[in-house]
């Protein structure tokens, strides 16, 4: 059986269209995963930041404590609803 030369065969398949070389395809494939992974986080956190600016985002106050003039005159109950205020403040804060 006749072959053609080796020289011959290389000429001919560098004149195919070339294949995509495997680790730069792979290399590819894992940098869209994470710019996709990374766009779905920004999302999310964009609706986070906009339910929590929608839902009470306006209710962080920094003089959460100020509602009695004199802090020793608060009663049980106002320091009951201060330490709950507090708390819910903490739980937004670390939410973000």
């Amino acid at each position: 059986m006749l072959r053609p030369s080796t020289s011959r065969q290389d000429s001919r398949k560098k004149s195919f269209k070339k294949s995509a070389d495997a680790e730069e395809s792979r290399r590819k494939r894992e940098d869209q995963m994470i710019a996709i992974r990374k766009e779905k986080r920004e999302e999310a956190m964009a609706k986070k930041r906009i339910n929590v600016g929608a839902s009470g985002g306006s209710e962080i106050n920094p003089n959460v404590f100020n509602d009695a003039s004199d802090s020793t005159a608060m009663t049980h109950e106002q320091r009951t609803n201060a330490k709950v205020r507090f708390v819910r403040l903490l739980h937004r804060l670390k939410e973000r």
